[in-house]
């Protein structure tokens, strides 16, 4: 495999690799808070609509329950919310067709039955018991929809994967800038060295590199020819001299 190759090579995995991880650490990172943010957020909200919900449960006030549950249409991330008697009927859905899903209410009764955060990759699931005086009026559930949320992470993988794109794009201009500095001098200077091991040409000299190591490294090189060269026409002159 060429130098030059190897050297982009390198380069590619180098960055690969670098910003891969750097990529990864942010992306792990964003997700922590994300999930953080979207909790604290559906614990606050869970705990203000069940201190409103005392009242009404307290004083047998659906109407009212179902202009509060109602009230979360005007949050964007709530899919559907329930409040339930102590006896675990319902006495105000949202939206208001989702009382009368039996199958509906079982799956979000099954993922408040925990005590926890209900979490899914597009659901989460919060329930808030609603006690006043010590007493037990029953429990709020709110189903969270995370298809936004899911939305901004592969948002967030997309400029991932586009920076990655660009800095291997850069990478490579700059191992093709790389190469003309430093490769394609030492390819000339090996294909001096090809020349001159075949057909002895002492006369053969390598382009000058620039102003560093290789450079120092073709001028050495170009030295030792011209020494050799200085040599074995003093070699063959002396020769010439014996021979008459």
């Amino acid at each position: 495999l060429p130098i030059g190759r190897k050297l982009s090579a390198v380069v590619r995995l180098a960055v690969l690799i670098a910003l891969g991880v750097g990529f990864l650490a942010l992306f792990v990172t964003e997700i922590h808070n994300e999930i953080r943010r979207v909790d604290n957020e559906s614990r606050v909200l869970s705990e203000i609509i069940a201190d409103g919900a005392a009242s009404p449960l307290r004083f047998d006030d659906a109407r009212v329950a179902d202009g509060l549950l109602a009230s979360l249409r005007h949050h964007e991330r709530v899919a559907s919310a329930l409040l339930l008697r102590p006896d675990g009927q319902v006495f105000a859905a949202y939206p208001a067709g989702v009382g009368g899903d039996a199958a509906r209410v079982a799956v979000l009764r099954a993922a408040a039955e925990s005590g926890h955060p209900g979490w899914s990759a597009t659901h989460l699931v919060v329930a808030q018991g609603i006690e006043s005086d010590g007493e037990n009026l029953g429990r709020l559930i709110i189903e969270f929809d995370l298809h936004p949320v899911m939305g901004q992470f592969l948002a967030w993988f997309g400029y991932a994967l586009f920076g990655l794109g660009g800095a291997l794009l850069a990478a490579s201009l700059l191992t093709r800038r790389m190469q003309a500095m430093i490769v394609e001098p030492v390819q000339r200077l090996a294909e001096v060295m090809r020349e001159v091991g075949r057909h002895k040409r002492y006369d053969l000299r390598a382009p000058a590199g620039y102003a560093d190591e290789v450079g120092e490294l073709i001028a050495g090189f170009n030295g030792m020819l011209a020494e050799i060269a200085t040599r074995d026409q003093e070699l063959t002159l002396h020769r010439a001299q014996l021979e008459s």
